[in-house]
């Protein structure tokens, strides 16, 4: 062995030494030794700190968890989950006796519990927390707003059961089908007990499912066929129309081709499409004149519905203006740089078929 080599040997012997000394930082956050600058050792039981309610423990650990220059930093990650689900608590306590204050406020602050960011003991809720069953994942904030908003619905559905108890009148039905957390089970029934239709009438222009809406009252025993013929005439709305079309489709309510025919005489555009479908709805054969008024539309989709409600009502001399459209629409779209899908004519072309097949 040379002298070079002897040297080399030698260096490396001290140097592992040096790394393995007692005391040495690195070594030390390496095997999860002894607490110093640069280890990360847990201060204790995180499950018995949030027990007792040791915030001061767990706000330490839940900090020092996020100082970027501790090694090992994940063990401490627990401590702010029990430290946020402890706050959570606290929120929930106060939100049972009526005070939404603290969570209306974490809520409102887009900031509040940034650094309790991440997922923290795997998404578990903590031990001894089964009445909110929040886990303990994502910013505090957005939690906070849950425990918010769920007692402030619970709050207003309470109101609005007094309300209904007296039937008193609702001021804006639709602020309180948003204050219920859009539970039509909590609304809707106490609207028929008052004999509101107009209220009803009213969800079923301004809610996101109007057909949701009448099967609710159909539920709670509103007549809603006879209350819809009353109110078609004036109302001439093509939401309210296709909702009652969907409604009749899917409880089997009979369409009344007569009432539809005095009401939808003079109507176009949308609503003439839902008029279309009403009358497909109720096999209504004297509202094809109307329905072929469809097909002379600007609107292309509206051309395509004419097609569409002919396909099933239609006779042999509707024929001639369908196949009309399903051979010279001039709509189309764009499939790539050369071919065009003419997508009317591809709907007209298939109720023009069912048509000659009668």
């Amino acid at each position: 062995m040379t002298m070079n080599q002897h040297r080399t040997y030698l260096v490396i012997f001290i140097a592992g030494i040096g790394l393995a000394a007692p005391g040495c930082g690195i070594f030390q956050s390496l095997i999860g030794g002894s607490s110093g600058p640069g280890t990360s050792t847990p201060s204790g039981d995180y499950a018995e700190a949030y027990r007792k309610g040791d915030e001061e423990m767990l706000t330490k650990d839940c900090k020092r968890s996020q100082d970027g220059r501790l090694m090992g930093r994940g063990k401490l990650y627990p401590a702010c989950g029990y430290l946020k689900q402890m706050r959570l608590d606290r929120m929930a306590a106060a939100a049972r006796k009526g005070d939404i204050g603290p969570a209306k406020l974490a809520c409102s602050d887009k900031n509040f519990g940034d650094w309790l960011d991440g997922k923290p003991m795997n998404g578990k809720a903590p031990k001894g927390v089964p009445e909110m069953k929040i886990e303990p994942t994502g910013q505090i904030g957005h939690q906070a707003c849950w425990i918010s908003t769920r007692f402030r619905r619970a709050a207003a559905s309470a109101a609005l059961e007094k309300t209904f108890a007296s039937c008193a009148p609702v001021p804006d039905v639709v602020k309180a089908f948003k204050d219920v957390g859009h539970k039509l089970d909590v609304l809707v029934p106490g609207l028929v007990k008052c004999k509101r239709a107009d209220d009803i009438f009213t969800l079923v222009a301004k809610t996101g499912d109007p057909t949701e809406v009448l099967e609710a009252a159909h539920a709670s025993g509103f007549d809603v066929a006879k209350a819809f013929y009353a109110k078609v005439s004036s109302l001439k709305s093509s939401k309210l129309i296709n909702a009652f079309v969907d409604f009749a489709l899917a409880q089997k309510v009979a369409v009344d081709c007569k009432q539809g025919l005095r009401s939808f005489k003079r109507v176009g555009g949308r609503v003439l499409a839902a008029a279309a479908s009403y009358y497909r709805a109720g096999s209504c054969k004297k509202g094809i004149p109307q329905v072929k008024q469809l097909l002379a539309s600007n609107n292309p989709r509206l051309r395509l519905h004419g097609c569409w409600v002919l396909g099933s009502l239609g006779e042999k001399r509707e024929l001639p203006a369908v196949q009309r459209l399903a051979d010279h629409d001039p709509e189309y779209k764009k499939v790539d740089l050369v071919r065009r899908q003419y997508w009317v004519r591809e709907g007209c072309a298939a109720a023009a078929n069912k048509i000659a097949l009668r």
